[in-house]
């Protein structure tokens, strides 16, 4: 189960067999890892070690309540963990869910792909139009094809490339990459649990006081990156009033010091609710770094051991890390390793 580990004693590490699944040249996008470029994400490899490291075993509950971009639930299904995310944004309940839950409904998905290419030759995409989409039943193949078309969206919007030939080329490499996790997990022997990826708020988990096994997850960087700006073409195109979607995200209301104080207080209401719903026994891991706004350092790393602290946890490890694709705004965060 190890990450970065190929092998231990003469046995291969689930992790070596599954970098070999991987369309991409980067070492941290094999299988569905790549659909959507989000920025701010971590690394699957990450979210391993630390699974390991808060000990999870097999068919525990993992949440992750800010799920992002779906890396903890990617990871997390294939480690045999049943996992948990919520995010207030419906691009990434999107991507989190096609890219972790598609193999569960690829057969459905391989006959409405093959179907489509038969139908128009593969020369232009017309029945991938947003009305196309649309008049698609509301299951797993239409959430699969809105995916696709959020790619292509975000390729055009912020690389210039032809939307049509994206589409395509991006449907293709799709339906390959669910392919390798399916060839992945059945060289690893596993069949992952579906996850249950749901619209929420971090601050509002509707879920039982001491349901889950252990969290990873790390909080919105929105005070050094603003998530809604950053993915606004994607989100109009899913149908989403940008304007109004900003008073859901966590660290984008406001302004200076009124932006600060409300993403602090938002913090503490989120990880109040992380601590009510862990086990006893339980723990916490949380990637988080401090930021500036405005010249103004904002020490969240401090703020989340504190609120920890007054919520009955201990410190159990820090661990320091580089942050690479943010070097404008953040270099480095702390994972923090929380129990009672």
């Amino acid at each position: 189960r190890s990450a970065y580990v190929e092998s231990i004693n003469g046995n291969i590490s689930d992790y070596s067999k599954l970098i070999k699944y991987n369309i991409t040249r980067a070492f941290n996008q094999y299988i569905t890892h790549w659909f959507y470029p989000y920025k701010g994400k971590y690394h699957p490899q990450l979210v391993r070690a630390l699974a390991n490291i808060i000990g999870l075993k097999n068919n525990d509950v993992l949440l992750d309540p800010f799920i992002g971009s779906g890396t903890t639930a990617v990871e997390g299904a294939l480690l045999n963990l049943k996992v948990i995310g919520f995010d207030v944004s419906p691009l990434c309940v999107l991507i989190s869910d096609v890219k972790t839950n598609a193999i569960h409904h690829f057969k459905k998905i391989q006959t409405h792909y093959a179907k489509s290419l038969f139908e128009n030759n593969a020369i232009k995409p017309n029945y991938l139009t947003a009305d196309a989409i649309n008049n698609l039943p509301a299951d797993a193949v239409r959430r699969f094809e809105l995916l696709a078309h959020m790619i292509a969206t975000s390729d055009h919007a912020r690389r210039n490339r032809d939307f049509d030939k994206m589409l395509i080329k991006n449907r293709e490499k799709m339906i390959r990459s669910v392919d390798m996790m399916q060839a992945g997990c059945s060289e690893m022997k596993i069949t992952p649990t579906a996850a249950e990826i749901k619209l929420g708020d971090a601050r509002k988990l509707p879920l039982a006081d001491s349901s889950v096994d252990g969290i990873i997850t790390s909080p919105p960087y929105s005070l050094a990156l603003n998530y809604v700006e950053n993915d606004a073409h994607a989100l109009t195109s899913l149908g989403c009033d940008v304007g109004k979607i900003r008073e859901d995200f966590i660290g984008v209301r406001g302004r200076g010091s009124e932006r600060i104080a409300m993403y602090e207080l938002d913090m503490q209401l989120a990880y109040s609710e992380m601590a009510r719903v862990l086990k006893p026994k339980a723990k916490a891991a949380i990637v988080i770094g401090d930021a500036t706004l405005n010249g103004e350092k904002v020490q969240t790393a401090k703020q989340c051991i504190n609120t920890f602290n007054q919520l009955g946890f201990k410190l159990l490890h820090t661990i320091d890390k580089n942050i690479y694709g943010l070097y404008n705004v953040m270099q480095r965060e702390s994972i923090l390793i929380f129990g009672r």
